[in-house]
């Protein structure tokens, strides 16, 4: 095998794999912005802040800044987002997160700090604390365990 040929299929290789890694992204965002239309269909005043947190999920952001973007007062915003999700704001968007970091951790083979990253977390100690309260478990053990559950 020639230097050429291994470089060809190293070249093919990391395309796939970055094809892939797109695919599994769009697929996500589909998934979880479906389920931004089912939270914000029964009050539009909210869509706003329901676009902006799926279109940026590695930020952080408040209710007061999602009260904004509404044009209503944050404790307006408050009251009718926990009545339109059953959650607080703070709950809700930590929540969330957890399920784009299952979905990354499931789909993808990134290191948990990078996970973490991706979604805006300030520190990898916070989103594993995070994530174990959500899910009882690390994010570590997530992976392993949904990692033998596929393999079967």
């Amino acid at each position: 095998m020639s230097v050429e040929t291994l470089r060809e299929s190293d070249r093919a290789v990391r395309s796939i794999q970055s094809i892939q890694q797109e695919l599994s992204g769009a697929l996500i965002d589909t998934k979880l912005k479906n389920g931004a239309g089912r939270f914000a269909s029964s009050n539009p005043v909210l869509q706003p802040a329901f676009d902006y947190i799926f279109a940026h999920k590695h930020e952080n952001f408040s209710l007061k800044e999602m009260a904004k973007l509404c044009h209503i007062s944050p404790s307006y915003f408050s009251r009718i987002f926990t009545k339109e999700t059953g959650e607080n704001f703070s709950v809700f968007i930590a929540r969330l997160k957890i399920e784009w970091a299952k979905q990354l951790l499931e789909s993808t083979d990134s290191p948990i700090h990078q996970v973490s990253d991706d979604l805006g977390f300030c520190d990898t100690g916070y989103f594993i604390k995070t994530f174990k309260r959500f899910e009882n478990l690390t994010p570590a053990v997530y992976r392993n365990m949904y990692a033998g559950i596929s393999a079967k």
